[in-house]
């Protein structure tokens, strides 16, 4: 996200757009920090290569791998991938979840623990998304240090005051002409910007302001295409996170109806949060003691992760009072302040504690700050857990948070209701199993779908008769979506070589149709009511499958799946999901859980 300048001493915030939903880029991000979180600094190479192992971002036609072969050795003007790599970096920097590793150049970068907790949870991301849109402000001072800026803005609080201040609704011609080219440290207030603004749009004569546009982006030396679509993320971005909406509106242009952008409650309600708020800038900082500097670091960041569902732990609550102490004697209770979307990755972790060994990875000896869910990441170890979540889910130990359709609420109830009576999981397991022996197709797949839901993977099953639906059942868990191919046991009692064959065709399909983020060492499953009779012969198909298209088939019979559902429910032990997603052959519940 750079701001240049141009001719003329004018700037524009010049937004990157990777041309996809937050949803999307915070499965890219997840992604990206499953497979580099232990590999030290990286650069987009290295994004570029763990994406291609994935369907979440395409060129030319193609995806994955595909994708990279098409544009690989092309100059970087023409390489689609490496310039859509580049620009979800951008907006993962923007966000404060990577930080430039060195104190003199962009690349390589590393994760944050802003970062760390982002990826661990797509409910958390969202929020913490949100709270990177408040926290972001140019220049990033300290982050980038090799590039010039000549503005300053804190961009999406102006964009929301200056949505609020022209009646609630704001073109996106506008956003370029005011809070894009804003410098809220020069002479001219923020008054006289709305009253600029308002001067363009009177008369309601559209070509005059759209006049005013041109002449910005000649001044800028810009085509108009390109001003404009530096517009598209930020109002992606705010309408992501419910602070706006587009509407179409004809009163103040009267002869022509045009797209704007409305604030919404919730827009206004966070406006209303940081009116009050003091704004610190990298000057601020500055002149700041060591002491209130540290403070303020720790204290910003823990608030941030307040407000995004977690809480500190007992153990630290007392250096968070002191530093509250320090902080609240010289500065306002609410403080617009990010420390890793303004200062270098190192201030930041050093008063956090957080150090790093010589190879630049951090020291599993002196890292003193953890997410909530360490088994989320088996591989990071942390000396204590700083802070937890405290965001609702249907598990304890949930990596997100689940809501349960009927179907699956009441057979969550008649679980618990068996558990009760002091039946033995056993019994549970096979009066439900003996209960659903019969089933059709339209009463087993929801069965299933349901089953994997409570064990902590949602699942939906396609509709009965949709045709234009390849899979059974998909678990949405992305970027690790997994198609189900499930076969009723009025289908076949057994499961049969063919349900193998056709979990390899719904993995191949859902790869080249990108119908859902998922990445190609993920499994696909096959789930029936008994094991095969020739359960050897399937295992050397298995096998066979992975030896010649590395693509991994899971096997889940019905006792075992309703074995986990039960233990999750009852004794709240849930499946290590890495197992599951990483499934080859057939599950062993006795190892599983």
């Amino acid at each position: 996200m750079i701001p240049e300048a141009h001719a003329g001493g004018l700037t524009v915030i010049r937004f990157r757009n990777p041309g996809s939903s937050i949803e999307t880029q915070i499965a890219i991000f997840r992604a990206l920090y499953e497979k580099l979180k232990d590999s030290g600094p990286f650069s987009y190479p290295d994004m570029e290569r763990v994406i291609g192992q994935t369907t979440l971002m395409s060129s030319n036609g193609f995806s994955g791998e595909r994708a990279l072969e098409k544009t690989r050795g092309k100059p970087d003007s023409l390489n689609a991938t490496k310039m859509n790599m580049k620009m979800y970096a951008e907006v993962f920097r923007l966000l404060g979840w990577i930080s430039p590793s060195t104190t003199n150049k962009s690349y390589p970068v590393e994760f944050t623990l802003i970062g760390k907790y982002a990826a661990s949870d797509d409910s958390i991301a969202k929020k913490l998304f949100e709270e990177g849109l408040i926290g972001y402000v140019t220049p990033p001072t300290e982050t980038t240090s090799r590039v010039t800026y000549t503005e300053h803005s804190r961009f999406f609080v102006t964009a929301l005051k200056t949505i609020a201040a022209m009646g609630g609704r704001i073109y996106k011609y506008e956003l370029c002409l005011g809070p894009m080219s804003f410098d809220d440290s020069s002479a001219k207030t923020f008054g006289e910007m709305i009253d600029d603004l308002k001067s363009y749009r009177s008369g309601g004569d559209y070509e005059a302001f759209i006049a005013h546009f041109l002449h910005l982006a000649d001044s800028l030396g810009m085509a108009k295409v390109s001003v404009d679509n530096t517009t598209r993320f930020p109002i992606a971005a705010m309408r992501d996170v419910g602070w706006i909406k587009s509407v179409r509106d004809n009163e103040i242009f009267k002869r022509n109806s045009i797209k704007a952008i409305e604030i919404t409650d919730k827009g206004r309600s966070v406006l209303d949060s940081i009116q009050n708020a003091k704004d610190i800038r990298l000057e601020d900082f500055t002149a700041m003691d060591s002491v209130l500097q540290d403070s303020l670091i720790r204290l910003t960041i823990a608030r941030m992760l307040e407000r995004s569902g977690f809480r500190a732990t007992d153990s630290y609550k007392s250096t968070l009072q002191s530093d509250e102490s320090i902080v609240d004697r010289a500065l306002a209770e609410r403080i617009l302040f990010s420390p890793y979307q303004t200062l270098k990755l190192n201030r930041v972790n050093g008063a956090l504690g957080i150090e790093k060994d010589v190879a630049g990875r951090p020291d599993e000896d002196m890292r003193s700050i953890t997410q909530s869910d360490a088994s989320a990441n088996p591989k990071e170890e942390y000396q204590e857990d700083l802070f937890i979540s405290i965001v609702p889910s249907l598990k304890s130990n949930a990596n997100n948070t689940l809501k349960l359709r009927p179907s699956a609420y009441q057979l969550q109830l008649e679980i618990q209701k068996l558990s009760e009576e002091k039946k033995p999981l056993d019994e549970m397991a096979n009066i439900l199993f003996t209960r659903h022996r019969g089933d059709r197709e339209p009463q087993f797949y929801p069965f299933v779908a349901d089953l994997f839901t409570l064990i902590g993977f949602p699942c939906r099953e396609s509709r009965a008769g949709d045709n234009g639906s390849r899979f059974d059942a998909i678990i949405m868990d992305p970027p690790y979506s997994i198609p189900v191919e499930i076969k009723s046991p009025t289908e076949e009692l057994q499961l049969s070589l063919k349900a193998i064959r056709q979990a390899l065709e719904n993995k191949v399909v859902m790869l080249s149709r990108m119908s859902e983020a998922t990445m190609r060492d993920v499994t696909s499953l096959a789930v029936g009511y008994e094991e095969p009779s020739e359960r050897a012969e399937v295992s050397q198909l298995i096998s066979d499958i992975h030896s010649a298209y590395d693509v991994k088939v899971g096997v889940i019979t019905l006792m075992p799946l309703l074995q986990l559902a039960i233990s999750a429910i009852v004794k709240g032990d849930y499946p290590d999901k890495e197992i599951i997603r990483n499934l080859k052959g057939f599950l062993n519940v006795t190892t599983i859980v």
